[in-house]
Parts: structure tokens; C-alpha cells; sequence
């Protein structure tokens, strides 16, 4: 076995990077220098171009920013290696690891070079063993560099995405000291409406009873009855859309509210039913709800918070669901001596090991960019530990995900 041999094949350098195999340019104009650079550095694994002209390979380098490495020859034709190294040097967004090689060997030489940019100089005739070893220094520092670039433009994405996050929550505070304000002006109409409806009931009966006469006037019986029963449902689902309004206005208001602290015997049942109303928009016809309501049971919290975990999950069903028909979200509560549970699944995609590994790390999310902050499910889970409890996220058996939320419970405080 050759000295050549033995060292390639006891060497264990990676000749690739997460950006692909590791290039090398050669910029040499005797063919058989070139040849020999070619077959050695090709036997260690790496991906060589070489030019006989340093015109091109000026050109190459800076059009083409992948080389981790450049084995320029001091006196090549054109421009020569030096006049490459000033060149490139100026270029910031270039990274490449500049190699000279030359016969010259002087302490001026060797001053000169590094002076025009180069990063390393090796003299001719060489050893392949010293140019490997030097090779190996310059893709570390490739390497290095590539590395500090990617950490660079993930941070400066991140910094983007908070900045757009920080705007985003800015709106929403703003949000909700208007909705206060929106809240009441809705109020105004929503009051004449009532009072107009509660009128119209009120007169309705006398009405009827005259209507009941029109026969007399040509009015047939049957267009009197179609329109009396026309109007007592119009007038109905009046009232019943007057009504849902107003416990609308009143949930938007209780959650728009600066949280208090203060901490009462809250119904869960009713907390879930004021945050289906507040996400009622959310939660569009082509999604089925069904809650069980037959076990209510009452724990010692911050209304506001509590609901606004609910809303969190409930939207996080609706928006895995997406658009598909069949979606389902299942609300369930149970008790015991010591804690009670709520359970919130749907039959959408489920989590993925990745999402489930990070679902409550602060700013991760899955959603587009501008439609998700990430910190919905990282808040949800501070108020649960705040108030003693815990929540956890799994994959259901079947189909879909769940999220389970656990409280303290004492059996004297059952609804």
C-alpha cells in the first residue's frame, strides 16, 4: 500500500456538510499539477473543478459562492493568485478558504500572500499528506462559517416573526379595550330592537283577533292563517336572535375585562358554554359539538383565565379541522374525591411526534406565518399550573387529538 493510499483510507474526514458535498475549485496552469490536485483531492471524497486561467476562475468564484475551498497558483496566467485573494477578499458574502500555491518560499513572499487575502500557502512540491491536512483546516472553518450563517438567518427570521408576533399582540390588546366600547354601542340598537320585539308580542293578540275577520273584507282564511303563522315565527326567532346576541355582548365583555385575580367557585359547564358562544364564528355549521352535560362540577378559579384556556383549545380543534366535513369536537368532564378532568378531542389529523414533543413550547407553531403566535398553548398551560392543575396533549386511539385538563377538586364543591 502506497503512502498515498494509507492515508486516505485511514483519514475519517466528512467530505460533505448539511449544505452538500464539499467543492473544491483549483485555479493551475500546468496540466500535470492540475491533474495530480484533481485525482488526490477527488480521492478524499471531494466534488473539483479546475480552471488553466485565473480569469476564470475569478469569475467562477464570484458567481458561484459554494466552494469551501480555492487552490490558486501564484503565477497563473491572467489574473494570478494573488490578485484573485485582493479581489474576492471584498466580497462579504463569499466565504471561500483561499490556498496559494507557489515555489516561493520567502519571509516576503509569504507576507505578501496572506497580506492579499489568502488564508493558508503551501509551496510546490508539496506533500499529500501537508495539503490534506490543510485542505481539512479550511473546510473546518467553511464549515464553521456556513454554520454561523444559517444561526444568523434563523435569528434574524425569528427576531422577524417576534416583531410581527409583538405587533400582533399589540392588536389584540388594543382589541380588547375596544370591544368594551363596541360592546355597549351594540347594546343601543340590540335594546330598541328588544323593546319593539316585546311590543309586537304584546299587540300581537289583538291583531291576530281582527286578522281573524278579514274574511269578511275578501281576504281568504287560508293567506290569514299562512301570514299569522309566518309572523308569530318571524317574531320568535327575533327573540331568540336578540337573546344570543346579548349573552354574546355579555361573554365579550367578561373576557374583554382586565383579569382581577380574584378567584371564585366557577361551573364548568357554564365556562364551556360561554367559550362555544365566544367561538361560535370559529366553530363553523360543518363542525358537529357534542359536550356532555349531564356531570357539571364547580372548581376555585379566575373565570376569565379559565375561559380563555377553553376558547384556546376550542379553536385549536376547529383550525385542525379545517375544512372537513365530518369534523367532530367531543367535550367531556369527570370527577373524582380529589380532581376533576376535562377532556376536549376532535377527529381531525392528530399530532405529529415533532408538534407533540413542542406543542407547549413558547412561539412554536404550526400555523402560517401572521395566523398563529405560538404562545396560545404555552399561556393555557401557566394558567392550569397557576391554578394547581396540569394539562397534557395526546393522540387518540382512534382518530384525532385531546387535550386533557386535570383541576383540583374537593366532592363539597360539586355543582
Amino acid at each position: 500500500m502506497s503512502p498515498l493510499e494509507n492515508e486516505i483510507s485511514t483519514d475519517s474526514i466528512d467530505a460533505s456538510c448539511d449544505a452538500g458535498p464539499i467543492r473544491i475549485l483549483i485555479a493551475e496552469d500546468d496540466p500535470t499539477s492540475c491533474e495530480i490536485l484533481k485525482v488526490v483531492l477527488g480521492e478524499w471524497g471531494y466534488v473539483v473543478n479546475a480552471f488553466p486561467d485565473g480569469a476564470s476562475a475569478f469569475e467562477e468564484l464570484k458567481h458561484d459562492k459554494g466552494y469551501a475551498v480555492a487552490i490558486l497558483d501564484w503565477n497563473i496566467p491572467g489574473l494570478n493568485g494573488i490578485e484573485i485573494c485582493e479581489q474576492l477578499i471584498k466580497t462579504e458574502s463569499l466565504f471561500t478558504y483561499f490556498i496559494l500555491l507557489t515555489s516561493k518560499y520567502g519571509l516576503a513572499d509569504v507576507i505578501k500572500g496572506f497580506a492579499s487575502g489568502a488564508h493558508d500557502y503551501i509551496t510546490k512540491p508539496f506533500e499529500p499528506e501537508e495539503l490534506h491536512a490543510r485542505v481539512k483546516v479550511g473546510i473546518r472553518l467553511y464549515k464553521m462559517h456556513h454554520q454561523i450563517e444559517m444561526y444568523a438567518s434563523s435569528m434574524e427570521q425569528l427576531a422577524n416573526e417576534r416583531a410581527k408576533q409583538l405587533l400582533h399582540a399589540d392588536r389584540l390588546s388594543t382589541l380588547g379595550v375596544l370591544s368594551a366600547g363596541i360592546a355597549h354601542e351594540i347594546n343601543n340598537p340590540l335594546s330598541f330592537i328588544q323593546g319593539n320585539n316585546q311590543f309586537l308580542a304584546v299587540c300581537w293578540p289583538a291583531v291576530k283577533e281582527t286578522l281573524s275577520q278579514a274574511h269578511t273584507i275578501g281576504i281568504s282564511n287560508s293567506d290569514t292563517e299562512i301570514f299569522c303563522e309566518e309572523f308569530e315565527s318571524s317574531n320568535e326567532a327575533i327573540k331568540k336572535g336578540v337573546i344570543r346576541i346579548s349573552k354574546i355582548i355579555k361573554s365579550l365583555k367578561q373576557y374583554a375585562r382586565k383579569e382581577s385575580g380574584e378567584r371564585k367557585p366557577c361551573s364548568l359547564v357554564q365556562l364551556i358554554e360561554e367559550a362555544l358562544l365566544l367561538c361560535s364564528s370559529h366553530l363553523q355549521n360543518s363542525i358537529q359539538i357534542d359536550f356532555d352535560r349531564s356531570a357539571d362540577f364547580k372548581i376555585y378559579g379566575d373565570l376569565q383565565q379559565i375561559e380563555q384556556v377553553f376558547i384556546n383549545l376550542l379553536v385549536n380543534s376547529a383550525d385542525a379541522l379545517g375544512d372537513y366535513s365530518l369534523g367532530k369536537i367531543s367535550i367531556s368532564l369527570h370527577g373524582t374525591d380529589s380532581e376533576v378532568t376535562v377532556q376536549i378531542s376532535d377527529n381531525g389529523p392528530g399530532f405529529s411526534d415533532v408538534v407533540l414533543k413542542n406543542l407547549f413550547t413558547p412561539f412554536f407553531t404550526t400555523k402560517d406565518i401572521g395566523k398563529g403566535t405560538g404562545l396560545g398553548l404555552s399561556i393555557c398551560e401557566g394558567i392550569i399550573k397557576e391554578h394547581g392543575g396540569s394539562i397534557r396533549a395526546f393522540n387518540n386511539t382512534s382518530h384525532g387529538a385531546v387535550f386533557e385538563i386535570t383541576f383540583p377538586y374537593r366532592s363539597g364543591e360539586s355543582a
